[in-house]
């Protein structure tokens, strides 16, 4: 199973006006802050519920996070989110929802 492959398991993101952000990792809910500036974005305080899911769930869910951690920047691209690292490299793509 890939990423693409996950279907209604596919990590979420929403991001509030007021900077809450929260979502599902492919097995757990999360809570994070968004500081937002411009391009400029970072995720603090990620926390998750902390249920266990079967692989490849659980390996997806923890890249997931570690990659929320270490976005810098962001850019919207053909209707998806990319998350970007400080190198400037897409961590995490995410397509729009309805």
């Amino acid at each position: 199973t890939g990423v693409d492959d996950l279907g209604d398991k596919a990590p979420t993101l929403t991001i509030a006006r007021d900077g809450r952000a929260s979502g599902h990792g492919g097995c757990n809910r999360f809570f994070s802050t968004a500081t937002i500036d411009g391009e400029q974005i970072g995720f603090s305080e990620i926390g998750s519920t902390r249920m266990a899911c079967e692989e490849p769930m659980m390996t997806v869910e923890k890249a997931y996070f570690a990659a929320l951690g270490a976005t810098m920047s962001y850019r919207i691209e053909e209707g998806r989110l990319l998350l970007l690292d400080a190198q400037g490299q897409t961590t995490v793509a995410l397509a729009a929802s309805v």
